[in-house]
């Protein structure tokens, strides 16, 4: 009758979001090291991620929607990339002191109405 680990995440977003899910499906979960993650966010590997925690007897069904988000597209034709500027993240350690990691995220359209754009340009 306790909780039982369904998944870790080394991602703050993509921990929240499978939480999401699994509320939107009815499922209890608890996101543990999430307040620990907030005050050391650099610290998540250290502190194993965010961990998601579901009671028992919810197991079965909670991997069932997890695998089932896995498996569907989050967006239509839409997906995320990050990039890491490491030479300005060295060059604020050089100027500050501080390893500061310098990312950006960037929305791409991968739908066929995208690809049809990028064609006729």
């Amino acid at each position: 009758m306790g909780l039982e680990l369904l998944a870790r995440f080394y991602d703050r977003n993509e921990a929240l979001i499978a939480a999401g899910a699994l509320e939107a499906a009815g499922i209890a979960v608890f996101v543990d090291n999430a307040a620990l993650m907030s005050i050391k966010p650099l610290h998540e590997i250290a502190y194993g991620g965010y961990r998601l925690m579901v009671p028992a007897q919810e197991l079965s069904a909670a991997i069932a929607v997890i695998e089932e988000a896995r498996r569907k597209r989050s967006f239509e034709g839409e997906r995320l990339s990050q990039r890491t500027y490491l030479g300005v993240s060295f060059l604020l350690l050089a100027l500050i002191g501080c390893f500061l990691p310098f990312r950006t995220s960037k929305w791409h359209d991968v739908s066929d109405a995208g690809a049809q754009r990028r064609e006729r340009v």
